[in-house]
């Protein structure tokens, strides 16, 4: 797929990305402690949400697993299908690692609690909850009630993921066969993807959060469409979706 040095490359620009993004959403000790500002703006100090951190956390395992999807893929693949799987494990790795700010937050970067974030409840922008604290003020009250079962039902909460039965099936499948069933899951999942960050465009507080979220829907949508005249070049159609 991609050189180890151009995947080191990678991880080495997504982790400069990262602290620059911890520190435009105000990671300084202290800062958050300050009265609020009536708005918020992009370049600084930033109060996080629940949806922010939530956000961060589910769409890391959401582009986890499309990098599985292409970890799947066999050698035998047509260029077009080629080209578009190494995009996204490129942009897709690279985000991973811009959303590495969880750390510097001392956030983890599992969702003990996935997808509450987008629950009425839970993602509402918050109004006292998120002032004050050490780091910025970026409580995140739903995120730390967790439930027992809430990790094994994490893939069937999230929007678009594909099933252990639809990987075992893409990996034994091959040729123009593979192509269409990986182009299926992918594209699936992109809407997933897609879907995911439009909430945290509404239901997030903090600008440079919204801002990547609105990136991330963007490259995703490109991507579907380009998937979807793959498909139509194979005389195949979309899975449905949700």
């Amino acid at each position: 797929m991609t050189g180890f040095t151009e995947r080191r490359s990678v991880r080495a620009a997504a982790a400069v990305l990262a602290i620059a993004l911890a520190v435009a959403i105000g990671v300084l000790i202290g800062r958050g402690a300050q009265p609020a500002e009536p708005e918020q703006q992009p370049g600084g100090p930033q109060l996080l949400s629940a949806a922010d951190i939530g956000f961060a956390q589910d769409m890391i395992a959401h582009h986890q697993q499309a990098l599985q999807i292409v970890e799947l893929l066999g050698p035998d693949l047509s260029a077009d299908v080629r080209g578009i799987a190494t995009q996204i494990q490129l942009s897709q790795s690279r985000e991973i690692g811009v959303m590495g700010w969880l750390e510097v937050l001392g956030e983890p970067l599992q969702n003990p609690n996935p997808m509450a974030w987008m629950t009425d409840e839970s993602s509402a922008p918050s109004t006292g909850a998120s002032g004050g604290g050490a780091h910025g003020g970026h409580a995140m009250p739903a995120a730390t009630s967790s439930s027992a079962s809430a990790a094994p039902t994490m893939q069937h909460a999230m929007p678009g993921m594909a099933t252990s039965e639809e990987l075992t099936a893409l990996t034994t499948a091959s040729g123009v066969q593979q192509e269409i069933r990986f182009l299926q899951l992918m594209l699936r999942h992109h809407q997933g993807g897609v879907d995911m960050a439009g909430y945290a465009q509404r239901g997030g507080d903090a600008p440079a959060v919204r801002q990547r979220a609105t990136a991330m829907a963007k490259g995703q949508s490109d991507e579907i469409s380009m998937m979807l005249v793959q498909l139509t070049a194979r005389n195949a159609t979309s899975l449905p979706y949700p």
